[in-house]
């Protein structure tokens, strides 16, 4: 594809104008100073220099639409623009009258300044429409474009093409510099003319030009700076150059004045110059030439910020912001870098004062902008308040342009409107104004902010805030903690609190920002108000938390925020090589490692930080991307991004005091021994340690929410100790963040609730059911088809248990569909008494209950949902199959005439069905259809089900095989069939612990291996059909599913995985047990 034509800008104008027959240049006035000095390069193959506009213009004009009037392509744009203000030059461009002082280049009327108008013939702009391609009205002619092509010309020549611009007092730059922006400033008062593209491409075009003048001023100035600073004896005069150094004599002017420079020498060749009645030395022209280029700076700045509200861009902008502090410090640049530009001093991890010092520089940019754009109030609100929680203290922004904005933001927020928030604005949102509150608080502005608050909570509470969000909930549960008293709010806070930790524990994937692009800014705000909440409990700031189920929940949450984020750091220190997302990871890690739990994680967390800061510090790329808060205001926020970071730098020099949160840590006690344990599974064999304890402290967090609901259902009369509580809570987050998969609190926790149930069904079948109905097994059959057909079909909850309690208390269940007594077989009467029979009814309806009557479960698909209740009943019929034939075993008739089926039937149906995995695995499916697939479908076509379901039934075979792999002495010793037990392996042995054993277990591990392969081809066919025809949303949340799906199938493959390493089983001490010589460790 060919190159479109741009001008390309030489390096220093020729003597000659020679050119190649595909060049073409415009002529030349003066062999010494050009005209317009473009020339229009047609090679295809060759690039412009490097002053030229920079060939992926794309990278800082994006398309957008100009306030909705039109939409354009800026690059070609600014193409066709430029070829034509060069052909303007070259063509009928004449002088208009604009009195100037200045020195004239001789492209410049003898008696203009050089800003140009086009030639008019009669009333009409003539050439006008064939020169920018926009068509005027001649009743409504406007000549704001001849302006700006007169306001072009002049940058060009005085500011662009100068020869020799190398030094501060080259020329009249700083004269020049600020009549140019006086006219881009009028430039921009035409409402009809800014609508336009070419017109707002041209204009940034000049801005550009601008702003690379100044950068180029800076850069001198801080080489004069840099050599006074090391005690060079070159006078003044030999600094600038003699070329350049055309000073007046003496003129008298007042003090104020700046045209009247007298230079004198004195003895110690310290050149002067006198101003008015002053006399400056070199050091003080410097500080007063670097309070001028300031000056400039700060004026562009205000002029890209009212072109970025029509145009939409940020390149400029950053660049402006670095270029501010460059200015007032007068230090050079010494490489883009984000640390080392932000106020040109070195801002390192070891620089405390460059830090703050980058803090107040960003301040007083945003004070400079301040009253001329209101919406920086939100902006500069929210970068304050970062300060302020990151470790700056108040002292450290005590100064006038600081204090002055302060003001502002206390008169913008009145707390005597019905709605708290700037005055020109109807709505203001929630967490704006709590991040205001939370500023003039931490600062001292006690009164305003107690009434702008008792206005917000005022507004929250009548709903005149459209619904909060989660960083909404987030400011203002921190504003809440940060009054003097919040006791005073303790309701709120509470309420706060509960909201925050009900979505984090619902949410399917990672919580949106609102307005923000960084997508770890509602977890830093999180985990700030969460600590601060903690802090107060422990220190007798709040009450204690009274609900335990709660404390857990907030532990939780808090926790994993904290620790998913130091998990997602890339390899270079960075999060998503982002410097924004990085500042933001660098900031919760600051705050984690102030929170207790984490103190054994507290080296990896510290060396994390190190790591990330380093990354700061030699990024080389600052893209448009870091811009911020778009939703918010009307131009991209380079400020943002720089507080952030600056923020960041000034939280990691800060160790921490005091650990919080010692009152939310669990016993880790069981910790060292199950490490050990995971680190000989395939599966954790490569994982780092530390990482694996950490997801296991995460995993005990969970215990009480777990226990709280243990013996809700079963109280698991006649088993011993169940050691598998203190596994189950931790193989699910261990899980969860090996693979990064992050899964909501709330699967984990059924699913934690799911594997407990199972183990409680199987131990509460063998030690109550199998006992109280052994020898009346068809009746056992009976109660269980009768209760699950009951409470599918109640359409209620309510009443259940009441009802089959009633039933059973006068003459048992009778809620079979044909008309059957639960009493006994064909009408008899049982003689089962009322107590036993009580004692197998209740858990039975109360698990029946949990798994039908899910509230998630009631909002999933017919289909699932139909699932879910078949799958239920052949779990719990497959029980009672497992009981006879474990009665058979123990007769020794299991294996005697005619086998009923052979293993591999066997062990894909009966055995299969028993572990649990098919009832879990269409349960999970109802679940995620539920939740992600808002009702519909889990697994939506013909051959997503069957795959689905082959990979349940592959699954289900090979933990079994694990589970009795593991369980083979047990099993041996109680009675229980086995897949060892089977001719297919040989004859049963005769101990639990022989040869012959070993072999047998070493055969079905190796037919346990070929199910594993089964799973991984059905899981390859399954994720190959969902990512076919669907949309885009359709296929993310497919995606999402299957990493959810993955991490189950681990946490599936774990328990058999550590049951081939130990037998996690509770033993009986009822039924029909044989005394054993204990498990195996």
């Amino acid at each position: 594809m060919k190159n479109p034509k741009r001008p390309t800008i030489p390096s220093k104008p020729p003597s000659q104008a020679t050119h190649s027959p595909r060049t073409q240049a415009i002529p030349l006035s003066s062999p010494e100073t050009p005209t317009n000095n473009i020339q229009f390069d047609l090679a295809e193959d060759e690039i412009s220099p490097q002053d030229t506009l920079d060939s992926n213009i794309e990278h800082w004009l994006p398309q957008k639409d100009f306030q909705g009037h039109f939409c354009g392509d800026l690059s070609t744009d600014l193409a066709i623009s430029s070829d034509k203000v060069a052909q303007s030059l070259e063509g009928g461009w004449q002088p208009m009258g604009l009195a100037d002082t200045t020195p004239r280049s001789p492209t410049m009327d003898t008696d203009t300044a050089g800003i140009r108008s086009p030639t008019v013939s009669g009333d009409v702009e003539s050439e006008i429409p064939s020169l920018t391609g926009i068509s005027f009205d001649p009743e409504l002619l406007c000549f704001c474009f001849s302006d700006a092509i007169g306001t072009y010309d002049y940058i060009q020549t005085t500011l662009v093409w100068k020869p020799h611009t190398r030094t501060i007092t080259s020329g009249t730059l700083l004269q020049n510099q600020k009549r140019a922006l006086s006219e881009c400033e009028k430039l921009l008062t035409c409402t009809s003319c800014t609508s336009q593209s070419k017109y707002i491409t041209l204009l940034i075009v000049m801005c550009e030009n601008l702003l690379s003048s100044m950068e180029n001023g800076c850069q001198i100035q801080s080489l004069c700076s840099q050599w006074n600073s090391e005690g060079a004896t070159e006078s003044w005069s030999e600094i600038i150059g003699n070329e350049d150094r055309q000073q007046g004599g003496n003129q008298g002017k007042d003090p104020g004045g700046m045209s009247g420079e007298t230079i004198d020498r004195s003895e110690e060749n310290n050149y002067k110059v006198v101003v008015g009645r002053w006399q400056l030395d070199s050091d003080d022209q410097l500080s007063v030439i670097q309070s001028l280029f300031s000056a400039r700076v700060a004026r562009l700045l205000n002029l890209v910020v009212k072109v970025e509200r029509i145009a939409n861009f940020g390149a400029l902008v950053q660049r402006l912001l670095g270029l501010h502090n460059l200015a007032f410090t007068g230090k050079l640049i010494i490489r883009n870098s984000f640390l080392n530009n932000i106020n040109g001093v070195e801002t390192s991890k070891g620089s405390e004062d460059g830090i703050n010092d980058s803090a107040r520089h960003v301040l007083m940019i945003a004070a400079s902008c301040f009253e001329e754009n209101i919406g920086l109030i939100l902006e500069s609100s929210l970068a304050l308040s970062n300060f302020l929680l990151s470790g700056f203290s108040p002292s450290d922004f005590d100064f006038p342009a600081t204090n002055s904005m302060i003001d502002i933001l206390a008169k913008a927020f009145d707390g005597e409107k019905e709605v708290a928030g700037p005055a020109h604005c109807e709505i203001v949102d929630v967490d704006d104004t709590a991040n205001v509150i939370t500023c003039l608080k931490l600062l001292g502005r006690n009164a305003t902010a107690t009434t702008t608050l008792d206005a917000l909570l005022a507004g929250i509470q009548s709903n005149i805030y459209r619904e909060l969000n989660f960083s909404a909930h987030c400011n203002v549960l921190l504003t809440l903690l940060y009054q003097d008293v919040p006791r005073d709010y303790y309701v709120q806070i509470t309420n706060s609190i509960e909201a925050l930790c009900d979505v984090w524990w619902t949410a399917i994937g990672r919580i949106r920002p609102k307005g923000n692009l960084s997508p770890l800014y509602p977890s830093l705000q999180f985990i700030r108000a969460a600590l601060k909440l903690v802090e107060l409990t422990e220190n007798g700031g709040l009450p204690a938390f009274g609900d335990k189920v709660m404390k857990s929940r907030i532990a939780i949450c808090l926790y994993q925020a904290c620790y998913r984020t130091l998990l997602e750091q890339d390899e270079n220190g960075s999060w998503n090589s982002s410097i924004a997302d990085t500042s933001h990871g660098i900031l919760i890690l600051c705050e984690a490692r102030k929170f207790d739990l984490f103190r054994e994680t507290r080296q990896q967390i510290d060396s994390a930080i190190g790591h990330a800061v380093e990354f700061l510090d030699y990024s080389k790329t600052r893209s448009s991307e870091e811009c911020h808060w778009a939703q918010k205001v009307n131009f991209a926020s380079s400020l943002l991004a720089e507080s952030f970071g600056i923020a960041a730098l000034k939280a990691s020099t800060i160790q921490p005091d005091a650990l919080i949160g010692s009152s939310l840590r669990e016993d880790t006690t069981a910790i060292p021994k199950l490490l050990k344990l995971w680190q000989y599974t395939p599966l954790f064999s490569a994982i780092p340690e530390w990482q694996i304890r950490a997801s296991m402290i995460e995993g005990t967090l969970f215990r009480p929410v777990v226990r709280a609901r243990r013996l809700n259902i079963f109280t698991r009369k006649g088993v011993e100790e169940d050691k598998y509580f203190d596994i189950i809570p931790v193989a699910w987050p261990t899980c969860n963040n090996r693979t990064r998969t992050f899964a909501p609190s709330c699967f984990l926790f059924e699913g934690m609730m799911a594997a407990l149930l199972n183990y409680q069904v199987d131990e509460w079948i063998e030690a109550v059911a199998g006992v109280n109905y052994a020898g009346h097994i068809p009746e056992l059959r009976k109660l269980i088809d009768d209760v699950i057909v009951s409470i599918s079909e109640e359409k209620s909850v309510n009443g259940v248990y009441e009802a089959l309690w009633e039933k059973s208390a006068a003459n048992g269940i009778n809620e079979s569909t044909n008309g059957s007594n639960a009493n006994g077989t064909n009408g008899q009467h049982s003689a089962i008494d009322e107590a036993s029979r009580r004692e197998v009814l209740v858990p039975l309806t109360k698990f029946v209950t949990h798994a039908l009557k899910h509230p998630s479960i009631l909002s999933a698909s017919a289909w699932d949902r139909k699932n879910v209740t078949c799958e239920l009943r052949i779990y719990l019929q497959t029980h009672v199959t497992q009981s006879e034939d474990n009665m058979l075993l123990k007769e020794r008739k299991f294996t005697d005439g005619v086998m009923r089926e052979h293993f591999f039937r066997w062990v894909r149906t009966t055995s299969a069905d028993h572990t649990s995995a098919t009832y879990t695995f269409n349960f999970i499916s109802a679940l995620l259809g539920s939740w992600i697939e808002d009702g519909e479908d889990c697994f939506p076509s013909t051959q997503e089900k069957y795959y689905a379901a082959a990979a349940c039934q592959h699954l289900a075979a090979m933990c079994r095989m694990y589970n009795d792999h593991g369980s083979a002495v047990r099993d041996h010793d109680e009675a229980n069939v086995n897949s060892v037990d089977f001719p297919e392996f040989g004859p049963r042995a005769i101990e639990s612990g022989s040869s012959s054993m070993v072999r047998k277990k070493e055969a079905l591990f190796e037919v346990a291996q070929y199910e594993r392969s089964c799973i991984e081809e059905a899981f390859r066919r399954l994720e190959g059909h969902a990512a076919g025809k669907r949309s885009a949303d359709a296929r993310a949340r497919k995606a999402r599913q299957m990493e959810i799906w993955r991490m189950f199938y681990n946490v599936t493959d774990l328990f058999g995985q550590i049951y081939v390493l130990r037998d996690i089983g509770s033993r009986l001490t009822v039924g029909n047990c044989i005394p054993s010589n204990g498990i195996p460790s």
